[in-house]
């Protein structure tokens, strides 16, 4: 009798080993290619990571200028301003303390408004940073409010006119008087932004 045909078990196997010692060559070709792709792939992410780093550093330095070479130097001066001008105000028509007053001007309050407006020419880049979506108008006002205002009291003095800027018709020059919480809210928020880098 004539058996039938059937495949023997060991036929596919040997398919298999034969697969297999055509592709054994190629595999250090393929863990070449596989390594390169994953080193690759590592270096990218490295790189990100080194990117995201570095622009974090960037916004943080620049937020560490903003702050010190301008807001807590305004914040200052104007905190001395506000120590002395009231004793200044009191005592400006004086008979008995007019020295004083006009001390407190020459010596504090002119130099100081000299300072903030140096500042503000020198360093208004500034005033925002690039990475911020904030509106900054409320402070723009008062910055500019108090440009007029030490304009006007600069030209005051110069003449020997003793009158303050307030209630000067048609100067619209009074001192802002919103401008130190301006500046205060702008310091919160960046000591925040600094913080959250």
């Amino acid at each position: 009798m004539n058996e039938p045909n059937i495949p023997k078990k060991n036929a596919k196997p040997k398919k298999r080993s034969t697969l297999l010692k055509q592709l054994l060559p190629l595999t250090p070709i393929l863990t070449l290619i596989i390594g390169f792709f994953l080193n690759s792939g590592y270096e990218q992410f490295k790189a990100m990571q080194t990117s995201d780093a570095q622009d974090r550093a960037r916004k943080r330095e620049f937020i560490d200028r903003q702050l010190s070479e301008f807001y807590y130097p305004i914040l200052h001066h104007l905190q001395k301003d506000d120590a002395v001008w009231s004793m200044w105000n009191d005592n400006q028509f004086s008979d008995k303390n007019g020295r004083l007053a006009k001390y407190i001007e020459q010596e504090v309050l002119l130099p100081n408004h000299e300072s903030i407006s140096k500042l503000l020419e020198t360093k208004f880049n500034l005033v925002r940073n690039s990475s911020e979506n904030i509106d900054i108008n409320s402070l723009n006002n008062q910055l500019l409010q108090y440009q007029r205002h030490i304009a006007v009291y600069r030209a005051l003095r110069k003449t020997n006119d003793k009158r303050n800027t307030t209630g000067l018709p048609g100067c619209n020059c009074s001192f802002p008087n919103q401008l130190e919480k301006e500046i205060n809210k702008r310091i919160a928020s960046l000591e925040s932004q600094r913080k959250s880098l």
